[in-house]
């Protein structure tokens, strides 16, 4: 019986923990993955079908990856209608890119990028995300 109980708790809490995770948070753990410079983990993030296209003006990680340590980061959910949500940010923080050489690919050509290393300084930039759910997790859209 206790274990009924106890199952029955952890179902909740478990349900509990699924509702409290809106497009807010999504955008939340994209930026935690922009900080800690993850591309991978920042790409989960990103509706299938916006992968490696721009995202918004100002959102950091579209074309070339360049991780952003922020000292601010403020999110708030504009609009949310349970499929489609649009939320705000703005950030302040320092980008800061090791040695670059590769290629990336701008507007349909590919282009061969080369430096040594760069530190942008303190920039604050604002914008909005489309988000939608794709599988059930909200994704930002393009």
């Amino acid at each position: 019986m206790w274990m009924a109980r106890l199952s029955l708790i952890f179902g909740l809490l478990s349900g509990c923990a699924m509702l409290s995770s809106g497009p807010d948070s999504a955008v939340r753990a994209y930026f935690t993955a922009v900080q800690a410079g993850d591309e991978a983990a920042t790409r989960q993030h990103v509706a299938t079908a916006c992968q490696g296209r721009p995202l918004a003006k100002g959102a950091p990680g579209k074309v070339l990856f360049v991780p952003v340590q922020m000292s601010r980061l403020d999110i708030a959910v504009v609009s949310d209608d349970g499929e489609r949500a649009l939320v705000a940010y703005e950030y302040e923080g320092t980008a800061t890119s090791d040695k670059v050489d590769e290629t990336v690919n701008v507007l349909g050509a590919e282009v061969e990028l080369k430096v040594e290393g760069m530190t942008v300084g303190t920039v604050t930039r604002s914008g909005e995300f489309q988000m939608v759910r794709e599988s059930g997790a909200w994704k930002i859209s393009c």
